[in-house]
């Protein structure tokens, strides 16, 4: 299983992001091979957060839209929802001590705690997650 990253999402969303096509490729590659992917609650929060912001895009999306994008994700077969458990907020307690995290890495270590919880990788672009010991990631783009 996989857990997927904001910033593969907003990759995958925005057609003029820089890794679109890494992230397209990813998406089609995995929906091909069957394997289920993730993404916390707390990562669509962020999602919509991000691409509906005017200082991140000039042309943002509307949270329609964000939505709309969120929806055809979660309807995918391989999709899993997962809304969070105590297993995940004990990795989470857990990792945050281990790293020293804080700021912005806090939500970092949520992802990476919600793969820890569920057996599962981290997809994403940020180099960050190499910063937490014992979470197996696949770092696209690297």
């Amino acid at each position: 299983m996989n857990v997927v990253d904001a910033n593969v999402l907003l990759a995958l969303y925005r057609p003029d992001h820089p890794h679109h096509d890494v992230a397209t490729a990813w998406w089609s590659d995995s929906a091909r091979s069957g394997e289920p992917v993730t993404v916390p609650d707390l990562i669509w929060v962020a999602f919509a957060r991000i691409v509906t912001n005017r200082r991140v895009f000039p042309v943002p999306a509307t949270f329609a839209q964000a939505w709309r994008f969120a929806e055809t994700v979660m309807r995918q077969p391989t999709y899993l929802t997962y809304s969070g458990d105590v297993r995940a907020l004990r990795e989470f307690a857990r990792i945050a001590r281990a790293s020293g995290a804080s700021a912005n890495l806090v939500t970092d270590v949520y992802v990476a705690a919600t793969a820890t919880a569920l057996g599962a990788r981290v997809v994403t672009f940020d180099r960050d997650f190499r910063k937490f010991d014992g979470v197996r990631v696949t770092e696209l783009g690297a």
